[in-house]
């Protein structure tokens, strides 16, 4: 497990965070919802002080803290639905959508059919 720092400009970290342990061997569903926990002192100030900026993802989607379970030595977070192709199929964890617009749409270019018509040289 690591922490990632993202930032615009150059920045200086005078107290990186630690992270001292995190659950291991968690088992949980597609449905998502069981309780993760990352030891790291000071985590739970920052997911709580400023949750846009700071927050625990898996499979690259946010882990939704729980204030009320955390300590200053520990964050926990559920674990979020995970949506695969099984799980929404079995499971329905997400719906897929077919609200598309119909037709062709590339670009404001006046000769739009021109990327399809397998000729690479025209401009």
């Amino acid at each position: 497990m690591s922490v990632v720092h993202y930032a615009s400009t150059n920045v200086t970290i005078a107290n990186a965070l630690e992270i001292t342990a995190a659950s291991s061997g968690l088992q949980c569903s597609f449905n998502g919802g069981c309780p993760f926990e990352v030891s790291a002192k000071g985590l739970s100030t920052l997911l709580r002080g400023d949750p846009e900026n700071n927050f625990i993802t898996i499979c690259d989607r946010e882990c939704i803290f729980q204030d009320a379970a955390s300590t200053d030595e520990k964050a926990q977070c559920l674990v979020p639905a995970i949506s695969t192709s099984y799980s929404d199929e079995n499971f329905k964890i997400s719906i897929p959508s077919e609200d598309l617009k119909t037709g062709k749409y590339f670009g404001t270019y006046q000769n739009n059919q021109a990327a399809f018509d397998d000729i690479l040289t025209e401009d």
